[in-house]
């Protein structure tokens, strides 16, 4: 898990990088699965796995919501024009009337 986030972090943009993020959180979804079939196999005692599985979501916050802010950051730098209205008086009319204008 950590070399998926190292290999994606030298990457040239965010967008390259998220995906190696979701792989990081495959893997650590896999240490997870791993942990409590060591638990039902009796490889592992419940204090041993709790402790594992506590930091497995801590991390999976931790991960979680870095690939949220990154993926916020993508969309607000590569998000098309949005229209909206803007008040222009017409000749023909006293009172404004809205128009569409692109968003720069």
């Amino acid at each position: 898990m950590p070399s998926d986030v190292a290999e994606g972090q030298d990457r040239r943009t965010t967008a390259e990088f998220l995906p190696f993020l979701s792989i990081a959180y495959g893997s650590l979804k896999e240490v997870e699965t791993r942990l409590r079939i060591a638990r039902l196999l009796g490889d592992l005692d419940d204090p041993c796995t709790s402790g594992g599985l506590d930091l497995a979501a801590e991390v999976g916050r931790l991960l979680g919501g870095l690939i949220t802010s990154l993926e916020r950051k993508t969309q607000l730098t590569t998000h098309e024009p949005r229209f909206f209205f803007l008040p222009t008086k017409h000749r023909s009319c006293p009172t404004s009337t809205p128009s569409f204008a692109g968003a720069a």
